[in-house]
């Protein structure tokens, strides 16, 4: 069965997989069919494909990652979601196991962020993907009630420009949130809102 490939943005997705070891690693696929020390453009890359015609962008990114990878437990989460290339990462423990189940790789390598940078041609992808994924700390996130002093960071975080073109403008400042999220918090309103916060890391 041929495959449709996707028309609209983005086209692929590549998944920039991390581990902590001596200091972070990252995943990195040498691809097969050319010579076996070939170091070239696209010779080594980590995990990434084209996403076929109607998939979800988080889908295509799973299954890129388990169909060259191996890894299908993985939390991926997006890094950038803007261009014709979606670029996700995902950190993994230090012992998972990578089986490079297509045809597509012939082997594998943990580099650093470096040797990576270094390995990757073009360099463009290697500065645009890999360094950017790579520089993304690693941090915990938990969930709690929101309070009265969490409107402040409400407030900001809603005007900024990634959010403010989604977010209907019901809480541009102080008033505006003690307005709208204020019946909830106390036992008003049936529906519950959470603040997210760093946790560790």
């Amino acid at each position: 069965m041929r495959l449709l490939l996707a028309e609209d943005d983005p086209v692929g997705c590549t998944v920039v997989v991390r581990r902590e070891r001596a200091g972070t690693e990252l995943l990195c696929l040498h691809r097969a069919g050319e010579a076996a020390a070939y170091d070239g453009d696209r010779g080594w890359t980590p995990p990434a494909g084209c996403r076929q015609r109607g998939e979800p962008v988080l889908a295509a990114a799973l299954r890129g990652l388990g169909e060259e990878a191996g890894i299908d437990e993985a939390d991926v989460w997006a890094v950038d979601l803007s261009g014709s290339w979606a670029l996700f990462a995902a950190d993994v423990a230090d012992d998972v196991t990578v089986d490079l189940r297509d045809r597509a790789h012939d082997r594998c390598a943990w580099l650093s962020p470096e040797e990576a940078a270094a390995r990757i041609r073009p360099e463009e992808v290697a500065r645009a993907q890999v360094a950017r994924a790579a520089a993304v700390p690693r941090v915990s996130v938990g969930f709690r009630p929101l309070t009265r002093a969490d409107f402040p960071d409400v407030v900001a975080w809603q005007a900024q420009p990634y959010v403010a073109r989604w977010w209907s403008h019901e809480a541009t400042d102080v008033a505006g949130a003690e307005r709208h999220y204020g019946p909830a918090l106390d036992g008003d309103d049936p529906q519950g809102y959470w603040h997210s916060e760093k946790v560790d890391g």
